[in-house]
């Protein structure tokens, strides 16, 4: 189950919108997938992914921004967000299975957030040879943090 609270369409060129509440502060669902629990040295329900939003940038790049929540009483040091790019068929409005995946990758963001804080935190990615056809749809998904005392 991804961060359906995070799906993003492509409004037009330069600037991407919530599809769903837009404008909305939106938050990560995790996943009940019991193999990342060695990904998460912390509860999974103390660091949250909010905000996430992403515009165009340069050649096939995308700007991606976002805040990681830490109600731990850890540092996080690094977080692992996995992006899922799809492209639906023109006026579908929503993810569905007409929709195939035409990127996706794990990024590694280097964020320090104390405990009880919150940090944010901007980053580039790339998915060469990603052809849009219709309308795109963005997945965030953090998928691991690291911590230290």
């Amino acid at each position: 189950m991804g961060c359906a609270g995070h799906r993003l369409h492509r409004a037009d060129r330069s600037k991407l919108l919530f599809s769903k509440n837009r404008f909305q502060p939106a938050r990560c669902n995790w996943s009940d997938d019991e193999s990342e629990t060695s990904n998460f040295p912390i509860e999974r329900e103390s660091v949250q992914l909010d905000d996430v939003n992403a515009q165009e940038s340069y050649g096939e790049s995308w700007d991606y921004s976002g805040r990681v929540s830490n109600s731990s009483g850890k540092v996080i040091t690094d977080v692992l967000i996995k992006i899922t790019l799809r492209d639906c068929p023109d006026g579908s409005g929503t993810v569905n299975d007409e929709c195939p995946i035409i990127g996706e990758q794990v990024d590694f963001v280097a964020i320090n957030v104390p405990p009880r804080q919150a940090r944010d935190f901007q980053d580039n990615i790339s998915f060469k040879n990603a052809v849009q056809k219709g309308t795109l749809f963005w997945d965030f998904e953090l998928v691991g943090v690291r911590v230290t005392d």
